[in-house]
């Protein structure tokens, strides 16, 4: 009987020597990216990040102090490390439930809770592609050392470094796709309401499940989102979540513009008003809500009509146009897409596979340039560097929208996507 290369049949097979170099060299140099981020945590001066604003806010808030209040003071006050810090005045635009996670660390020295969290959020990388790759169809000697390997991607160390939760959400979205796939559907909508109570943009996930009839799935979600940021408010206090949301309509007006956004929607913020990240002359606003609003109409448009011709699965070609509809998008999000890229990297078209590896790495190669307190930024190093990550998000979207291939399935059925028996509306 023929073997294939996914299923029992090749995990039985026989171990060649190059195989068995090309997969020691992938888990080596995952564990030194890794490495390298994880040794950024003993530098005599931290660079900044978000969980060291998490951290400082999660003390203050410990303390009896408004989480809310200037982000910049409370780092320089409750960091018990020289930390490097745009002094900008701003608050968080993190959720409380965010403040709530960091709280968990914020006893520790911040060196030591910045190396456990960048621990937990490796391995919520590494479970997260192993457990996708595996139900895809790929063997044990093929997801393991690439689960490892692409913790040394430039926008996974990038991830690591900054510690947001996003390889948390990640985690959830692969826990809730494999749980829609073994049609537990209210898990799967639980899930993904922690990753809304987490991170706003998940909620976008709606669309994709009532297209694929799991509005179980969705009520649940938003039920859980509801419910536990309600509990994460009351939590941190009726004062301090009405700092958070009234202070938030001014940090989006700030860093929408900032030219490390990789958000659709906010282009027109950075061009035609005034900030302090370009050199802006007129300002104009209405023109820019204009087209901002048209923009959202069509991601949203896009989103509801996509076909997932490209990867076959509705609930993964989401992922770039949540991202682009975000007002606020960091290069670090793009995490979240390793399931798709893997799914649309599968494909044997010449062209298409090519468009699709060129994506691939303009999402995967972090930020091209830093941006720490650099302003103003010039119009060509935006056109031609910083917006790489978001060229290659747009191209995802439009291979998912305008692919002509559906994955064909593997020997043991597991690459079917799940959703193919399902009365989806397509256009």
């Amino acid at each position: 009987m023929e073997q294939t290369l996914t299923g029992p049949a090749s995990e039985r097979a026989p171990d060649s020597p190059i195989a068995f170099a090309l997969r020691f060299i992938a888990v080596l140099i995952g564990l030194i990216g890794l490495t390298t981020v994880l040794l950024g945590s003993w530098r005599p001066v931290i660079e900044s990040s978000d969980f060291a604003a998490d951290y400082a806010i999660a003390r203050a808030w410990s303390h009896g102090v408004n989480p809310y209040s200037d982000t910049p003071s409370l780092v320089l006050r409750y960091a018990d490390v020289p930390i490097l810090i745009d002094t900008h005045p701003h608050t968080s635009l993190h959720p409380p439930a965010a403040v709530l996670l960091a709280s968990s660390f914020s006893e520790l020295p911040f060196r030591t809770a910045e190396f456990v969290w960048t621990l937990i959020l490796a391995a919520a990388i590494v479970w997260s592609c192993y457990a996708f790759g595996k139900a895809v169809g790929l063997s044990s000697k093929v997801s393991v050392p690439l689960s490892i390997a692409i913790l040394a991607l430039p926008t996974t160390r990038l991830a690591l470094h900054n510690g947001e939760p996003n390889p948390l959400i990640l985690a959830l979205f692969v826990g809730a796709w494999l749980s829609l796939r073994s049609k537990a559907d209210v898990r799967a909508g639980i899930l993904l309401g922690i990753a809304t109570a987490l991170k706003l943009f998940p909620i976008l996930l709606v669309i994709p499940l009532l297209r694929m009839r799991k509005r179980k799935t969705a009520l649940w979600q938003i039920g859980v989102a509801v419910i536990v940021s309600g509990i994460c408010d009351l939590i941190i206090g009726i004062h301090a979540t009405r700092t958070y949301l009234s202070g938030s309509r001014s940090n989006i007006d700030y860093w929408r513009a900032a030219g490390h956004n990789i958000s659709l929607i906010s282009i027109p913020f950075r061009w035609l008003t005034q900030n302090e990240w370009f050199h802006v002359a007129s300002n104009h606003h209405l023109a820019a809500t204009l087209i901002s609003s048209v923009l959202i109409v069509l991601c949203l448009f896009a989103l509801m009509k996509t076909r997932a011709l490209g990867s076959g699965d509705l609930f993964w070609a989401a992922v770039p146009w949540m991202i682009m509809i975000s007002p606020l998008a960091w290069v670090d999000y793009l995490v979240i897409a390793l399931p798709l890229l893997l799914l649309l990297l599968r494909n044997k078209s010449g062209v298409y596979l090519l468009v699709a590896v060129a994506a691939s790495i303009a999402v995967m190669m972090g930020r091209p340039f830093f941006v720490f307190v650099v302003h103003p930024i010039t119009w060509m190093r935006q056109v031609f560097v910083l917006g790489i990550p978001l060229y290659g998000v747009v191209a995802l979207g439009i291979l998912d929208l305008l692919g002509t291939r559906t994955p064909p399935s593997d020997p043991s059925g597991r690459w079917r996507p799940f959703y193919r028996s399902l009365p989806v509306r397509t256009p």
